[in-house]
């Protein structure tokens, strides 16, 4: 797998302080870095909601009720639709 170009988050992680005597390397210039990433795959939800209206004809005062997709058969229903 490559590295990504632009990954979403960057952790910098830089030692504090000397290995050797315990000098303060928080100001210290870099001399080099290592990158690694970690890909991670997310799953979320998507919950899109289904209105099926009625409205009253000003006509003749039926109700007709709008149609539903033909995915979802019941109130919560999970996959495509």
């Amino acid at each position: 797998m490559r590295l990504a170009d632009t990954p979403d988050a960057v952790a910098v992680h830089g030692p504090p302080c000397c290995a050797r005597c315990g000098a303060d390397l928080e100001s210290v210039p870099v001399v080099r870095q290592e990158r690694r990433q970690v890909v991670d795959i997310e799953i979320r939800r998507v919950v899109t909601e289904h209105q099926a209206q009625t409205k009253c004809c000003p006509q003749c005062g039926v109700e007709t009720v709008g149609s539903f997709p033909p995915g979802p058969k019941r109130p919560c229903s999970t996959g495509q639709g």
